[in-house]
């Protein structure tokens, strides 16, 4: 009876198998990064004869070409470039990390490695000003005024979310999770760091307000980044 038993519990779970899906590192890339919302522009990318399509993603002023590689497609030769005007290819012999970036002016067929440092700055400067607007804004609601305490704030904000954002600069363009974790950590720290500084130099309002300040000006923060950054470029 045990033997019919194992036997038919055996049967049972061949029968009612089913499809799993589990998580997994993700592959080696390519990135090719253009200015503005390009839309009839069309990326290959090409490997012997063989083709494939790139993936198209747009953020905010740019337009992003992507490539993952498989077990079909282990090496990029060059990249085919078609829109109603261009048609031309572009050799690619400068792949030589885990998720490639480049940045492409497709008018004048001029393909560089690297995100850039012009390009870099701008958008360092720009989350910088960003953030500095959250925060300042909450400054100002906690009843800050005098020119001392401004400076204050100005030296110690450019300090602590200028490291941020240059550590957010060397993400990849799309590694969400990883900025999205990596924001909540450095937030902490952050907090740690400006929570001492404030309290040590601050003096036009109480410790307790000061504190209080500190803690909602990073939450706040911290929230916007987290909702505005997957839209910006990175």
């Amino acid at each position: 009876m045990k033997q019919k038993i194992l036997v038919f519990v055996v049967i049972f779970t061949l029968i009612n198998t089913g499809m799993v899906f589990a998580n997994a590192a993700e592959p080696p890339s390519i990135t090719i990064i253009v200015d503005g919302n390009v839309s009839d522009l069309k990326i290959e990318f090409v490997s012997g004869d063989k083709r494939q399509e790139a993936m198209v993603r747009h953020k905010a002023g740019e337009t992003y070409f992507l490539m993952f590689f498989d077990m079909t497609f282990t090496t990029v030769e060059a990249i085919h470039i078609t829109d109603g005007d261009v048609d031309y290819r572009l050799e690619m012999d400068n792949l030589s990390q885990y998720n490639n970036v480049f940045r492409l002016d497709y008018e004048k067929g001029i393909l560089k490695s690297g995100k850039g440092i012009l390009r870099s700055l701008k958008l360092i400067s720009l989350r910088l000003f960003l953030t500095l607007i959250v925060e300042g804004g909450v400054f100002v609601l906690f009843g800050f005024r005098d020119d001392d305490s401004l400076k204050i704030f100005l030296a110690i904000n450019l300090l602590t979310q200028g490291f941020l954002n240059i550590w957010i600069n060397t993400m990849h363009p799309f590694e969400y999770y990883g900025i999205i974790f990596g924001l909540i950590f450095a937030e902490v720290i952050i907090l740690s760091v400006e929570m001492a500084a404030f309290l040590k130099f601050m003096d036009e309002q109480g410790k307790g307000i000061t504190a209080a300040y500190v803690v909602v000006a990073n939450m706040a923060s911290l929230i916007f980044g987290i909702f505005i950054i997957p839209s910006l470029a990175i």
